[in-house]
């Protein structure tokens, strides 16, 4: 009788191990974003309208507007752009909270449309007092 307990629970904790470290040890998916063939470029500025370089910039489809970004991220450039080829639709713009420059407002989602051809949104970032 004291043997099959011991098995049982030897048998009960090698699977919860194995369980746990399936966990850990699984591949991290990475993000399926959309593609398209329109092009959105956003252009950030700062509160003197000098362009903020290296910050990221998220981008979200209407219908997954929450958690991290489901249409893509970048960074943007020298002249504070970034571009999106994606298919046209709805999206919101926004930006890493955790990364995001303290001495700047974050701004929060803008919602843009995106429509056959190029289109632009500029955002200016306000100072944070």
């Amino acid at each position: 009788m004291n043997k099959k307990i011991i098995v049982g629970a030897i048998i009960g904790i090698l699977i919860i191990v194995g369980l746990a470290s399936y966990q850990f040890l699984k591949p991290n998916p990475q993000p399926q974003f959309v593609e398209g063939e329109e092009m959105l470029e956003v252009i950030i500025l700062g509160p003197d309208n000098n362009p903020i370089q290296n910050l990221e910039v998220d981008l979200w489809t209407i219908e997954n507007q929450h958690g991290p970004p489901t249409a893509g991220y970048s960074f943007t450039d020298i002249n504070g752009k970034v571009i999106f080829k994606i298919p046209e639709g709805d999206y919101l713009i926004g930006f890493n909270g955790v990364n995001f420059p303290k001495e700047f407002i974050n701004p929060g989602q803008t919602q843009v449309p995106v429509k056959k051809g190029t289109n632009q949104e500029t955002i200016t970032l306000e100072l944070n007092n």
